[in-house]
């Protein structure tokens, strides 16, 4: 039984499509005013970490600067595990070793690289659960590389179909 309904505009390649969303007894999250997920007061949110060419090479520098590059990404995980917002993530491989799935001479084939090219590719991503988007915008701005790559922050919601976590 649904507790409650509300239309969501979610936007699907380039298109606005309108999906009816329940609450709580469909997704086990609920909506909030602001069109928000929310569960037990807190929201999920994916923070995507792009680097530039640059730091993500430091993966592979066994020096100083290699180092440094990895101590302050443990500090950074390790502070989020401290404060009990890490719900989740993972360092990606380089974007040269990636794989899409996408149209290819008609129809639908194995593309080598990204789905899209860009000049700071998806390097990792953490999972977080706060208390909304002020909160998850300064864990963005505490991460090592927002000084020079970037930190894409979205909010989750429930899809249809699918449980939350």
């Amino acid at each position: 039984m649904m507790t409650r309904s509300r239309a969501l505009r979610i936007g699907m390649a380039g298109t606005l499509a309108v999906v009816a969303a329940a609450g709580t007894a469909m997704f086990g999250a609920r909506l909030d005013a602001d069109d928000r997920v929310s569960t037990g007061g807190k929201s999920s949110f994916t923070l995507f970490i792009r680097e530039t060419a640059e730091d993500f090479a430091l993966r592979d520098d066994k020096g100083p600067k290699g180092r440094a590059y990895w101590e302050a990404w443990g500090r950074y995980h390790g502070e989020m595990i401290e404060k009990g917002v890490f719900k989740g993530g993972m360092a990606l491989p380089a974007a040269k070793e990636t794989r899409s799935i996408g149209p290819v001479e008609g129809r639908v084939g194995v593309i080598d690289g990204p789905a899209n090219a860009e000049s700071m590719p998806i390097s990792g991503y953490f999972i977080i659960e706060v208390e909304g988007w002020d909160e998850a915008l300064a864990w963005a701005r505490k991460a090592p590389n927002a000084t020079t790559g970037r930190v894409e922050v979205r909010k989750e919601y429930p899809a249809p179909g699918m449980p939350a976590r």
